[in-house]
């Protein structure tokens, strides 16, 4: 649905490397579908960071050198994943099943039966975890037993992107995005309906012209929540009462990135945009990338960094978004957005590599 899938991959270009890339270590975490690898993404706890593959195989490594803690085989096929708390990993099935892995050794603690598939990634909090499903189910489950605290449901259009929006818990509050262009709020507590806003409606003279989900995860960055629509709008609210402070067209349908100042967007054209947190002004737009299909950005330290379709990770600085430097890790595809923890970027692979990166 992307333009940036049909149009041709801009040539890589030659530029002033200010920083230098380093592979800290380099491990295979298993066979990974191309198609799901946009929702596999490692996760990152204390000292260990977690991959799962297509095929149930997890597992832990040391964060610092990438010695192999434990590993584990779920035997089911993985759709959406991993979501993390201080006990326990979760992923969603391709039959429609969420689970929860136990984060000292990776063995099922246990496993719900849901209405559809599971096409984000879980999000855990407070003893809540809380899962979207394709069919525009929003549940809360109870992160030790699995029972189910509430549901709740919108009709979602008759025709949206492959995907769901990765719900963000943020002080007693979830929000999520659904197809259509809306964003709700919702107690955690109870799933109580707090407020809902449209990120964009839905326009054109067909149903792809239409097209407007909020398939990004939204973002809190202090007390502000934005959210990105695609054939739509970056949007800023009020976390608390969803009052819009400001909008801007543009159209994306990966998750962003935040520092202090700016909010980091890769457009659906592979045009990386930085904007100001405070007024939405365009700080900067980066478009020697364009249709490399790259990810969605991460912030590491002064630098936005982003993968692409063979490989290569690029880094730009997010002062005025020039390339500061490129590294490639691998001959596939990189789709997931990179995690940052502290001095060290961890990236993944549609071939089932997982990088760690030190810059400097």
């Amino acid at each position: 649905m992307s333009s940036s899938n049909t149009q041709e991959p801009a040539e890589l270009v030659d530029f002033e490397k200010r920083i230098k890339i380093s592979e800290v270590w380099d491990r295979d975490f298993g066979s990974v579908d191309t198609d799901i690898a946009l929702r596999l993404q490692p996760a990152i706890a204390e000292n260990a960071v977690f991959a799962i593959d297509t095929d149930g195989d997890v597992t832990a490594y040391r964060k610092d050198n990438g010695k192999i803690l434990w590993q584990s085989d779920v035997d089911m096929t993985i759709t959406a994943g991993l979501g993390a708390n201080d006990d326990y990993l979760f992923a969603g099935t391709a039959e429609g099943e969420l689970i929860a892995l136990s984060r000292k050794d990776g063995k099922l603690v246990w496993k719900k039966a849901l209405s559809s598939e599971i096409l984000a990634v879980p999000t855990a909090a407070d003893n809540h975890v809380v899962v979207q499903t394709v069919d525009g189910k929003l549940m809360s489950y109870n992160t030790k037993t699995g029972a189910r605290r509430w549901a709740y449901q919108r009709r979602e259009p008759a025709l949206s992107l492959r995907g769901t929006s990765t719900p963000v818990i943020f002080q007693g509050v979830v929000v999520t995005g659904y197809g259509g262009g809306m964003l709700v709020a919702l107690r955690l507590n109870d799933g109580r309906l707090l407020w809902e806003r449209p990120v964009s409606y839905s326009r054109g003279r067909n149903e792809v012209q239409r097209l407007a989900d909020v398939d990004a995860a939204p973002l809190v960055a202090g007390f502000r929540l934005f959210a990105v629509s695609f054939q739509g709008k970056l949007v800023a609210l009020d976390m608390r009462s969803g009052r819009k402070s400001w909008s801007k067209a543009v159209s994306s349908y990966a998750s962003m990135a935040a520092d202090q100042h700016n909010v980091y967007i890769t457009d659906e054209h592979g045009v990386v945009r930085a904007y100001d947190q405070a007024s939405g002004s365009v700080v900067w737009m980066q478009d020697k990338l364009k249709g490399r299909r790259i990810t969605a950005p991460a912030v590491a330290s002064s630098y936005v960094l982003v993968g692409d379709l063979d490989g290569y990770t690029h880094w730009l600085n997010t002062k005025d978004g020039s390339l500061v430097a490129r590294h490639r890790i691998a001959w596939s595809a990189i789709v997931a957005q990179p995690v940052v923890d502290n001095d060290t970027a961890f990236v993944s692979t549609t071939s089932g590599d997982l990088v760690a990166l030190h810059w400097n």
